[in-house]
């Protein structure tokens, strides 16, 4: 990334007022771990937490995750209870590996009110059991009309005009679940006001050092 083109992200960045980012809304960063950790640490002067969304497809190197713990990531594991039961096992199994080495990790649930079908039952019981587990963020499954599962009767959709993002029909597991704008989220993509005062002390370390340095 050039040094243009990074100032020009950065200053857009900093026209809103959230105090984290998210990676992982377009595409899996796990791809290509070394190019998402390069990103964001070319993003550390934008003095926002990055929030990384991942499946886990491609496991992080022991050196990515201690980078991205220093640069003061967040990292959401997306799983889901339509997930196979490797699958589930692989991205537990990656929370638990990342959040030992220090960095908030958070599983970032898709959650489906299920129908009555042996897969649908399938489904559930690995849900609940995801939901059992924290800390959690309650993602419900938004979906169309024309999807076999909801055809046939495996996933249940409601109409919810104040859903954000992915279509008005949604599948809620729990009715308490939030539709909304990221600004107003509880959640928050797994960063409270802690992390960001963290984040924010080591932007004036930083700066600190640097006033300090010899010439």
């Amino acid at each position: 990334m050039g040094r243009e083109h990074k100032g020009t992200i950065i200053k857009l960045m900093n026209t809103y007022a959230a105090g984290w980012y998210r990676i992982g809304t377009a595409g899996d960063p796990c791809r290509d771990w070394k190019h998402t950790v390069a990103i964001v640490n070319a993003l550390w002067h934008a003095h926002k937490v990055p929030v990384i969304i991942t499946k886990h497809w491609i496991l992080m190197e022991d050196w990515q995750v201690k980078k991205l713990h220093r640069l003061g990531a967040v990292l959401n594991t997306s799983v889901s209870g339509m997930d196979t039961d490797d699958e589930i096992k692989l991205r537990v199994g990656q929370h638990d590996r990342i959040k030992s080495e220090g960095m908030r990790s958070v599983f970032r649930i898709v959650t489906a009110n299920y129908g009555t079908s042996e897969w649908a039952r399938t489904c559930k019981e690995k849900q609940d059991y995801l939901l059992s587990l924290t800390p959690v963020i309650d993602n419900p499954l938004r979906a169309r009309k024309s999807n076999p599962h909801v055809i046939n009767g495996d996933i249940l959709l409601t109409r919810k005009n104040e859903s954000v993002g992915g279509g008005k029909y949604v599948s809620l597991n729990a009715s308490s679940a939030y539709l909304g704008t990221c600004r107003d989220c509880p959640d928050q993509c797994g960063v409270d006001q802690e992390i960001i005062l963290n984040m924010e002390q080591e932007h004036r370390n930083e700066d600190q050092a640097s006033r300090t340095l010899p010439f």
